[in-house]
């Protein structure tokens, strides 16, 4: 064979090996990014942020003199460990109808627990509530009307 017979791709043709590659670490970062969106995502769902909870009450406002709640986690590794809580005063007359309380907790189902105390008597109410995207959550408020 006659060295000027021979044929040779040309430089600028592409080769198929070659290209793969190039492909691969073009995609590459790509997957990685992914990876590590897909791995951080929950535990960033877990860290602990601020939300706004209004308590509207809506019995006899005008008498209450306390206010409290206390939060407890439903679904940690440890349930039924109150991870928070909030007193508030009020001078007889002053109490607003929603009170305005901001936590830092992560996203999640919370038992509440809440007293208000009342210049002749004391409601104690239980809620539920899950945190989540929303920044801000009113609970209504009403005593049981069998109390005595």
């Amino acid at each position: 064979m006659n060295p000027e017979e021979r044929s040779d791709p040309p430089d600028s043709a592409p080769q198929p090996q070659q290209a793969q590659p190039s492909r691969r670490r073009r995609l590459l970062p790509l997957l990685l990014a992914a990876g590590l969106i897909a791995s951080v995502a929950p535990v960033v769902q877990r860290l602990p942020h601020e939300h706004r909870i209004d308590f509207k009450i809506e019995d006899d406002v005008a008498s209450v003199q306390r206010f409290d709640v206390s939060w407890t986690h439903l679904d940690g590794d440890v349930e039924g460990e109150a991870v928070a809580g909030n007193s508030l005063r009020f001078e007889r007359g002053s109490a607003p109808e929603i009170v305005s309380v901001h936590v830092r907790l992560p996203n999640g189902s919370y038992a509440l627990d809440v007293m208000i105390e009342h210049a002749d008597h004391t409601d104690s109410i239980q809620r539920r509530v899950t945190l989540g995207d929303a920044d801000r959550i009113t609970i209504p408020l009403r005593a049981d009307p069998m109390r005595p």
